[in-house]
């Protein structure tokens, strides 16, 4: 079995500092769970750090939940207002959030098909948490990156 391992790129910057660092953070454990996969580490090992990066995905999925809708309050979009710039601004958070919910069951099914239950456990989850992240940063995350670029002071 090679070391798997998922290289920080600029592309997974959305250009927020708070969220960047929780972007990093995830990146972080996924190598850390490649790493403990590639060693051969104890069940319990692997679900210790399996168990961490849900913590970690799901706080950070709050926080940035919550950036997106404070953004959007102190930017173009104007509270109470039913323009239809603030109407599609407000669908493409909801849909973001909504994506947000999507991300985690997505990371409950990798988790659970891991956890070594069964002998027939699948106890290489390295590259599946690592198209899991790259699928959100790239795909999802980069209508972050252009919002907080299109609006900086």
């Amino acid at each position: 079995m090679e070391l798997l391992s998922l290289t920080w790129a600029e592309q997974y910057t959305v250009g927020h500092t708070g969220l960047d660092a929780e972007h990093r953070q995830l990146v972080e454990v996924i190598n850390e769970i490649c790493s403990a996969e590639y060693a051969e580490c104890s069940p319990d090992e692997l679900s210790s750090l399996l168990n961490r990066l849900t913590l970690i995905a799901v706080e950070h999925f709050k926080h940035e939940n919550t950036v997106m809708h404070e953004f959007s309050y102190s930017t173009s979009f104007e509270a109470n207002s039913s323009s239809l710039a603030n109407i599609l601004g407000m669908a493409a958070i909801n849909e973001h959030c909504a994506q947000h919910a999507e991300a985690l069951v997505a990371l409950e099914s990798i988790i659970l098909a891991a956890v070594p239950r069964a002998a027939s456990a699948n106890r290489h989850p390295g590259q599946k948490l690592i198209s899991w992240f790259t699928e959100h940063a790239i795909k999802h995350d980069a209508e972050l990156r252009v919002l907080f670029q299109n609006n900086s002071d």
